[in-house]
């Protein structure tokens, strides 16, 4: 193959690095063991061959096999008769591949060991078609390894022997090799296991975005091998060593490699093969649940100290000035109202609070409920409205709007600045929406006051805050391929806009600019409506300053 129209004198080979294994004599097994996948067995007396030693514990029993002289024990009859089809293909080599983990998954004996039609064929594979071929000639290397890759029908294996040998092939045309016989083949499964630097995990990323059916795997340089394996179908096998992994030069790099067709060889490769691509598929789970843990640990403190002093703020003036009306016997009516409304403010703030921490917990449990019900949109905004109006910390001259209908509007500017609204503007009437909207009434005010909230909060004297909803049709469709609608809410402002530094975490617990609040509002809005098979987002900013923020739920 040629990589950017030029000539290859190798004909697109691919650096193959290895060596064989060594094998060992050693067949014994550890007592109370498995003999095949090493899991924990109890024997309470030796039986004759092929009996049950042990009593019925946790569904099995131990058995004693004597195979080719030698008695192993096993903890059911499988583990026995795939023992003893194994020992008929390996040999003495089979012990160095037993015991290494207990429980082994079924899927995985089934990539590492032969199945029925292999065993039969390695058994009858006659020695005067087995090539085993030792090549000193680097250029050969490479040429016999792009040849076994492109002969491959439905399995290519690649195991690379150190960061460098991986880049030499990317050098060389690797990758439009790759890409050649995938896509002629849209079967073929290709897996690398590399050793990975920076480069190297970037490179990974870059192949298994751009290739199909390339999967890739990088392991830590305490898993690496001294060779660099390439295995065909289960029965071509390439083992290359290195001479010096310094060289940029792959023929300045490579020393020799070994070269078999046969059956028996290859698998030998694919055990080791897949026992690796197991223990890195491991090792990524283990490292990602440590940087979850460590994620949540980090959350955890950060919401004690938060969660700390957003409830220290309000119980401060609540007890104080509790105390004040205490001392105070003849304190003037004005003034016992204006300092009842703080305390009220401040109790309804640690309301707030206190709800919004057990819905966190709720949220991360998996608790959160929703009591579904008919609900009327107009009267749930134009409430919250009223509500934003009556707050007593409501002193900036800021514009709220909602204009559904002639029926159902809301004006600020047009209403003195009072609890009790008049009644054409303040006022829903029931059973004018045009929506039938089956919600839980008291989460949707909690998102509508959540986003109004923090469209007031983030704007100036003289802005403007405007609620609009409108029936869209939605992305879901229903089993009879009709469309969904869905209710769709928009909250803008004219004030400042949304600060750059969070745009990216805006739906992420404690993401917040304010000195107030714990940051915590969107993220529970964002659980809420997802819980309503809804969906939430902040628009992109627009030339005008200012933000908004939109929500759909479904009409059912």
């Amino acid at each position: 193959m040629t990589s950017g129209g030029k000539e290859d004198k190798y004909n697109h080979p691919i650096d193959m690095d290895i060596s064989p294994r060594a094998e060992t004599n050693n067949t014994s097994h550890p007592q109370g063991k498995c003999a095949l996948c090493g899991k924990q067995v109890k024997m309470e007396s030796q039986g004759p061959r092929g009996a049950s030693a042990g009593g019925d514990r946790d569904g099995f029993s131990s058995i004693i096999e004597t195979v080719e002289g030698t008695n192993y024990e096993f903890d059911s009859p499988d583990c026995a008769a795939m023992f003893k089809r194994l020992k008929s293909v390996y040999g003495e080599r089979l012990t160095g591949l037993l015991g290494l983990e207990q429980f082994i998954s079924d899927p995985f004996w089934n990539r590492v060991t032969p199945n029925e039609g292999e065993m039969v064929q390695i058994q009858n594979e006659s020695h005067a078609q087995d090539v085993i071929q030792i090549i000193e000639e680097p250029y050969k290397i490479i040429q016999i390894a792009h040849e076994m890759i492109r002969s491959a029908k439905k399995e290519v294996l690649i195991m690379f022997s150190t960061a460098n040998a991986f880049k030499r092939q990317i050098s060389i045309g690797g990758p439009e090799l790759i890409k050649e016989v995938t896509s002629s083949r849209k079967e073929l499964e290709v897996r690398i296991l590399t050793p990975a630097d920076q480069d190297v995990e970037l490179a990974s990323v870059v192949l298994e975005t751009k290739l199909d059916n390339v999967n890739v795997r990088n392991m830590e340089a305490a898993l690496q091998t001294k060779v660099t394996v390439v295995v065909v179908d289960r029965k071509l096998s390439l083992a290359v060593e290195l001479k010096d992994d310094s060289r940029d030069d792959i023929q300045e790099a490579l020393r020799s490699a070994v070269y078999s067709n046969t059956k028996s060889a290859a698998i030998s490769y694919v055990a080791i093969f897949e026992s690796l691509w197991k223990q890195v598929e491991l090792i990524d789970q283990v490292n990602s649940l440590c940087k979850q843990l460590k994620d949540q640990q980090t959350d955890q403190r950060e919401f004690i100290s938060i969660a700390a002093h957003e409830l220290r703020a309000p119980i401060q003036p609540i007890l104080g000035l509790a105390e004040v009306l205490k001392s105070r016997q003849e304190v003037q009516m004005e003034k016992q109202r204006e300092l009842l409304s703080v305390i009220i403010r401040n109790a309804k703030r640690l309301k707030e609070l206190t709800e919004n921490i057990l819905d966190i917990t709720r949220i991360e449990n998996k608790s959160l409920e929703l009591q579904k019900e008919p609900v009327d949109i107009d009267e749930i905004v134009i409430g919250v409205l009223n509500d934003a109006l009556d707050e007593s910390e409501f002193s900036k001259n800021i514009r709220l709007l909602y204009n559904h209908n002639k029926e159902r509007k809301f004006d600020s500017g047009s209403t003195p600045r009072h609890s009790k609204l008049s009644t054409p503007f303040g006022s829903a009437v029931k059973g004018s929406s045009s929506f039938s909207l089956r919600a839980d009434r008291s989460r949707i005010t909690q998102v509508m006051t959540n986003l109004v909230g923090n469209a007031i909060k983030f704007t100036n004297e003289g802005d403007t805050v405007t609620v609009s909803v409108s029936e869209e049709e939605g992305v879901r469709r229903h089993e009879n391929g009709k469309g969904s609608k869905v209710l769709l809410i928009r909250v803008e402002d004219t004030g400042k806009g949304i600060d750059p530094e969070i745009r990216q975490r805006l739906f992420k617990k404690f993401a917040s600019k304010s000195e107030k609040g714990m940051g915590l509002g969107l993220f529970i809005s964002k659980n809420i409506v997802e819980a309503h098979s809804g969906e939430i987002w902040a628009d992109p900013p627009s030339k005008e300053k200012g933000a908004s923020f939109s929500f759909t739920i479904p009409i059912e």
